[in-house]
Formats: C-alpha cells, structure tokens, sequence
C-alpha cells in the first residue's frame, strides 16, 4: 500500500518510505507526542495467514530486549493492514557494506560478535530466525561515531516450545528463508527445524565476512542444492591463509551437513568464535578421526587384550627314535646323449608355413578393400554426400515451454534429435532465447526428457535423482515455490 508524506497513523506521522518487500513496506515514521523517528512495518498482502504472521512476529520481538536486536515497540492498524511499529535504525544492512569491499578484521571481529550476541539471546528465548542473512543485519551509527549490528526481522521465526500453538502456522513440508542461506534440513520441511538452522546461516555469514565471498552460489534453487549435494567449498583459511584459525574452525563447525554435528545454538558458536571452547572428542563411526596406523598389540596390548601364550612359546621337542640301518647307495647308469635333428636346408627354413601365406594373403586383400572404401568414402563426402545420423527421442513434461536444441547438424525441436550431447535454449515470455546451463544427452536406446517448471525452467530428468539424494521432494518444493510466488503477486 502507498503512504503520502504526513499521513497520521495512530500516533505517527508518515515521513518517507525506506523499502518495499515481496510481503511488506517499511516507512519511517516520528512520534507525535515525543518527537522521536521509529520504523512502521505495514504488511502488503491481504491474506488472512501472512496476517497472523506479521502479528507473531510483534509478539516475538515485543518479547526481546537486546542491543543488538531490533525491538518492536507497538502494533498498529493501517487502514486494516497490520502494522509493526519497530526502532529506527539509522544506517544501511550488512548487505550494502559488503558490496563496498572486505572488511578489516576489527570489523569482521566487532560486527561478527554484535550479531553472534543477538542470536545467543534470542536462542535463549527459544526463537528461531529461519531467515538470518546480510539483508536481515542494519548496522546502526552510534552517538559515539562507532558501529552496531543488529538483527531484524523475525518475521520468519517460530517458538521452539511445541506448547505454543499460536506459533505453529507454519505447515510441514512448506519451505521457508532465503535458499542461499538455507540449512540442508530447511529444504525438507520448514517446520522441524531448531536453532541448528541459525547457525548454519550464520556459517554461511560469517564465511562472507571473513573471505570476502559465499561458500557456494547459484543462480536457481537447482545450483544452491547441487552445491550442498557436492559440499566442496574450500575452508576460510584455504582463501585467504591470514584468516585465525579460531574463526576457519567456527565457520568450519557451523557448515556441518549433519546438524547433530554443528554447534547446539548462537552461544555455542559465539563461544567457537572467540576461541572459548574446543570440540568435543570425535565418535568412533567418524572414519576420517581414526589413526591411520594401529599400535603393535605385541608389545602394547589395549586394556582387556590379551596373546594366546600357546602361539608365543617353542614348538614341543620330539622324543628321539633309534636311526635305521644304513643301505647300500646305488648310482644309476648314465643317460645316452639326445639324438638332434638335422638342420633343414637354407631354402626350406626360409619358407613359411602355408597358414601364414594364406594369412598374409588374407590381410592384404581386406587393405586393399578398405583403401577403396575410404576412397569411395573421400569422393562421395567431397561431391556433398552426408551420412544419415542417427537419431533418438526428446520430450517436454511440466509446464508448457517451446524448446529448441543445438546440434552440429542444425536447431531441433521435442521429437527425433541427433545422437549426442547438446546444448538447448529456451524462450521466455517476451519472445528471447535463454541457453541453459544443462544439456541434454540424446541416445538411441532411451528417450531423454527436459522437466519444465515455472520457478526454474527446463532441466534434465536425469539431474532429479541426484538432487533427491540429498532426502529432497523437488517436485513438491516447485510446487510450494510456485504457489508461494502467486500468492506474493499484487
């Protein structure tokens, strides 16, 4: 909704806008009584569950008192649109610092303990974000010159005590945050997740601060979730060797794929950060934790182990028995010499067996037979002659889309397509060409299919099993991405 300059809102004054999200406006507003600027926080979308929504989250934050937390100060209406009235925080998000460069490491340090301390707190509560990224951090000027982070918009997050049944609107299975910053669990179901998410976000954070880049990217859900299949980021540290290695380890700790592996909440990572807690002994079904080499059981036994002595002692000695009488030792007669064949004449050693002739015939005349293919072959490619290809079978599922592949024998459509891998293209609305960063693999023995779905475009079938491998329902997570973009449209 629009707000003119001036327009009265319970006890504020509409100033200016400050930004617009796919689910509500932020405006600055100022007090009519002390005069002091806040934040009003207006939802955009009219639905009955959004609207539930915005109001937990004013009874979430209402419930914080942090310095480094945003506070929500009063709820208002706004001609029947909620409104939050929060702080007013008087400086730009981390995300438009970063953008100007790296930061130094007193910063990284200052701004990485700001935000860790925000989170620890509202841990405490039994709070979680579920959508903790730069956009979500302002950092605020002081009167004093310096700088403080402070996390904002809880909009996304739930009480952790399942008690609470007004903080239970979000549906199992339902995919909710930012993919970027998305735990591998958030994927699956949005609804049993802990603060194990926060800390993987926060990893992903801190791995941006730290090294100036994310630890992966992705222009589509379908990348993002390719990335956290293959995990292969390198360590803080690996980029830039300068990094301490008590802020390689907590990064390092937060991005476990296994969430029984990272740190419990945002005090345990804080405590990781400042190098105040080290990590407790690995299990044994950790492979990787194992000596490489055992001990020798020998001459160190583990407790408990013990030889067989009967292996370690002399081999009993045999009672002697009485040598028998010595018998006459006879040589036999020597053997006759070999008799040798006589040498063959000269001319008939010379002369090969008659199978090697006919091999040797053979083989001749199947050169000669293939150099006249090759001629024929030479003339006819010469004089414009092209071989029939081979072809094999392309269709399109999903949503309706107009498909066309590259081959090196021209641009085909769904149906017969040559043999071979090839780029393909897709037009969007407006009448472009898009080239995919997939290709399609066209065979003679199986039919190649492109899915198309309307958050993502068209992709192989084949890509879809190796995306489920991490325990994902693609299709129903397209279809929830899907059905949440047409409810976010005006």
């Amino acid at each position: 909704m629009e707000l003119a300059p001036g327009t009265r809102v319970d006890r504020y004054v509409v100033e200016q806008l400050l930004g617009r999200g796919g689910m509500a406006s932020v405006w600055r507003v100022r007090h009519e009584t002390l005069d002091a600027p806040f934040a009003l926080k207006v939802l955009e979308l009219t639905q009955r569950s959004v609207k539930a929504r915005l109001m937990d989250e004013g009874r979430i934050q209402a419930g914080l008192r942090h310095p480094n937390i945003v506070s929500v100060i009063d709820a208002v209406d706004v001609d029947g649109h909620p409104g939050l009235v929060m702080e007013y925080v008087d400086g730009p998000t981390l995300e438009d610092v970063l953008r100007h460069g790296r930061l130094s490491h007193e910063e990284v340090e200052a701004a990485a303990i700001d935000i860790l301390s925000g989170l620890a707190a509202a841990h405490a509560k039994g709070l979680v974000h579920r959508d903790l990224k730069p956009g979500n951090v302002l950092v605020a000027r002081n009167a004093d010159g310096g700088r403080t982070a402070k996390i904002a918009d809880f909009g996304l997050a739930k009480l952790l005590d399942p008690g609470r049944s007004d903080m239970s609107r979000t549906r199992t299975g339902q995919v909710m945050g930012t993919p970027l910053f998305m735990a591998p669990e958030q994927f699956k179901d949005a609804k049993d997740l802990d603060a194990r998410a926060d800390v993987w976000a926060m990893g992903v954070l801190l791995y941006e601060l730290v090294t100036g880049r994310r630890p992966y990217d992705g222009d589509d859900l379908v990348d993002i979730l390719d990335a956290l299949r293959r995990a292969d980021w390198p360590s803080p540290r690996t980029v830039d060797p300068a990094v301490p290695e008590r802020w390689d380890r907590a990064v390092t700790e937060a991005l476990r794929l296994d969430r029984g592996a990272r740190p419990a909440d945002g005090a345990a990572l804080l405590a990781l950060w400042r190098g105040e807690e080290t990590r407790p002994a690995p299990a044994w079904k950790d492979v990787r934790s194992m000596p490489a080499t055992f001990p020798d059981l020998g001459s160190h036994p583990t407790s408990g182990a013990t030889l067989t002595p009967s292996i370690l002692e002399a081999p009993p000695v045999l009672e002697a028995s009485p040598i028998p009488e010595a018998r006459p030792v006879v040589t036999p007669p020597p053997r006759p010499a070999p008799q040798t064949m006589p040498e063959p004449p000269r001319a008939l050693a010379a002369t090969p067996p008659r199978e090697v002739r006919q091999l040797l015939w053979m083989g001749s005349g199947l050169a000669i037979l293939g150099g006249l293919l090759l001629g024929a072959w030479a003339v006819a490619r010469f004089a414009g002659w092209e071989p029939a290809p081979s072809l094999g079978l392309l269709e399109v599922q999903g949503e309706p889309a107009e498909i066309r592949v590259l081959t090196d024998r021209g641009t085909f459509g769904p149906g017969e397509v040559p043999v071979g891998t090839w780029p393909y293209e897709q037009r969007d609305a407006d009448g472009t060409w898009v080239r995919s960063t997939w290709t399609v693999q066209v065979s003679t023995n199986k039919t190649e299919r492109l899915v198309c779905q309307p958050t993502i475009g068209c992709i192989p079938d084949r890509s879809t099993p190796a995306l489920r491998s991490l325990g994902l329902d693609i299709d129903r997570q397209f279809q929830e991405v899907s059905r949440q973009l047409k409810a976010a449209e005006p």
